[in-house]
């Protein structure tokens, strides 16, 4: 998952650097196969990070993990927004692709040296620390040879179908505030640098809201203050429910303060939700988080496809009542997925999640991991299910299991 995660980046950055030179010399059907391509590579970015996540985050601090990292594609735009506004202004636009570019191969080489896909893979970590992170996990950070991703399960799983909801929702909101924002505040006369800087602006709120919620999520999960069911739905109730609100109030003014305010609030509150329905596919299915991901990413692209489509055609001419109309439809979509998600969702790890019972599990070889997790892991298979729970209530506390060894 770390190569793919990896290569995906380095493939986009790479293509971004041919853009301002094919868009030059006006090859739109190369440019349009650039971008094509850097869809399609960024379409796996999702499901590759929840597959490495799967292995570094534990159940007590999931929701502060995985928020801290998906927070990283809405701060995007919190240093996009004003760096491009002030390449274009001062140097050129194509510097916008050159920057963007290069900033993407950078990563990757800093990727390549840090990061390891497992915690048994990393040099660097301490035995205690990869026994708490695999015992903590339980056998859900374990892989088989002989065990089959159960599609027909997932793909007509209620649950499932409620994420793909949320994602369509999301992608729809995220797509629409990332590609129309600066055009939409064009109406209230910002120059271009101040567009920018004003355009980055709800993106800081989202990212601060996504981490606040995220540790919302493991206090109250920790504390056992509410099951998850229940915390997922209201952070995503809060989330959904607040942007659409504010989404409302700015199809009823036109005084940019009050636009700000409330765009940023509605961008904003959306960060909570990432506590609530996309932390969600680690609560169905810990195992296939990564394969839930690339099924609710694809239903979500489908607004992406959509929504540039729809919002062209009514703000052709930049006037209010095609953004009211376009608010309207946002807050439609929104709020038809919250009740789908209210509905259909829960915090319950499904019956498909876990390895049929029929059938004898064997363990894949990984070559790459230390030989002291190897030992551990030996000693954790050979176990009886008695001495493995025994095992694991006593390593997440103290993160020295013992298992028994098979003589």
């Amino acid at each position: 998952m770390s190569v793919i995660y990896g290569l995906c980046i380095l493939i986009s950055g790479l293509l971004n650097l041919l853009l301002p030179y094919t868009i030059d010399h006006e090859s739109y059907w190369v440019s349009c196969a650039i971008r094509f391509v850097q869809g399609l590579s960024e379409g796996l970015l999702y499901p590759s990070c929840y597959g490495i996540l799967r292995h570094w985050s534990t159940p007590a601090e999931r929701g502060r993990i995985v928020a801290a990292v998906l927070t990283g594609s809405y701060a995007a735009p919190i240093l996009g927004f004003p760096v491009a506004g002030f390449l274009t202004h001062y140097i050129g636009w194509e510097y916008v692709f050159y920057v963007s570019g290069g900033a993407c191969v950078v990563w990757y080489l800093i990727f390549l040296g840090i990061v390891s896909e497992k915690p048994s893979h990393d040099p660097q970590i301490n035995d205690e620390e990869l026994d708490y992170l695999t015992t903590s996990q339980g056998d859900s950070s374990l892989d088989y040879e002989n065990i089959k991703i159960p599609w027909k399960d997932i793909l007509t799983s209620p649950p499932v179908i409620a994420l793909c909801a949320c994602n369509v929702a999301r992608n729809w909101v995220f797509i629409l505030i990332l590609t129309n924002e600066p055009y939409y505040l064009n109406n209230f006369e910002f120059t271009v640098a101040e567009n920018g800087v004003l355009s980055s602006i709800p993106h800081i709120f989202k990212v601060l809201a996504s981490i606040l919620g995220g540790f919302i999520a493991d206090f109250v999960i920790g504390r056992r203050l509410l099951n998850t069911t229940i915390l997922r739905k209201l952070l995503t109730a809060l989330g959904f429910g607040g942007q659409s609100v504010c989404f409302l109030v700015l199809t009823f003014t036109v005084e940019p303060l009050y636009v700000m305010i409330f765009l940023t609030l509605g961008v904003g509150m959306f960060g909570l939700s990432v506590s609530g329905w996309q932390i969600n596919h680690y609560d169905l299915a810990t195992r296939y988080a990564g394969v839930l991901v690339s099924i609710t990413s694809a239903s979500g692209a489908v607004a992406a496809v959509i929504v540039p489509i729809v919002a062209g055609e009514l703000t052709l001419n930049n006037e209010m009542s095609g953004w009211n109309t376009l608010f309207y439809i946002t807050i439609s979509i929104v709020l038809t997925a919250l009740v789908i998600f209210l509905i259909f969702g829960t915090g319950q790890e499904q019956r498909w999640a876990h390895p049929p019972p029929d059938i004898e599990l064997v363990q894949k070889q990984d070559p790459l991991a230390r030989k002291p997790y190897n030992i551990r892991l030996q000693q954790r298979l050979s176990a009886t299910p008695e001495e493995r729970s025994l095992a694991e209530r006593n390593g997440t506390k103290a993160g020295n299991p013992v298992y028994r060894t098979s003589q």
